[in-house]
């Protein structure tokens, strides 16, 4: 029971390493938007089955059974990058700022922790 916890553990922490470094890559803006946006979609689909621009494409209902499978600071993770794209993004940024919100409601709802930086997203959004 303990190794699998700690394989569990392991696994977070290795997905947490990957979701920070794509946050990096989108706010440094090292690489071109369009290879950004295929490496985020490969990282995506290795560790969670589902490219970034699919799980924007979701509806409603799909999107919540999505958010249901992953950790809650996965989920602060993805806020961060739809923030990042939202705030890079000029054609179309309410894909970004609609995601991120109902993120940013679905912890509110069912996380125990109070999150200063998560109504501090809340606000930025809020003033889009």
């Amino acid at each position: 029971m303990i190794r699998e916890n700690d394989f569990v553990k392991r696994e977070l922490q290795r997905l947490q390493i990957l979701l920070n470094h794509l946050i990096g890559l989108v706010v440094g803006k090292n690489e071109a938007e369009v290879k950004l946006q295929e490496a985020t979609d490969l990282a995506f689909l290795e560790n969670f089955d589902i490219s970034f621009d699919q799980l924007l494409k979701l509806e409603k209902d799909e999107f919540l059974q999505q958010l249901e499978s992953w950790d809650e600071s996965h989920l602060d993770l993805l806020v961060k990058l739809l923030l990042s794209w939202h705030k890079n993004q000029e054609s179309n940024p309410s894909v970004y700022s609609q995601k991120a919100i109902f993120v940013l409601e679905y912890l509110e709802v069912n996380s125990n922790t109070f999150s200063f930086e998560r109504l501090q997203w809340r606000n930025q959004l809020s003033k889009c």
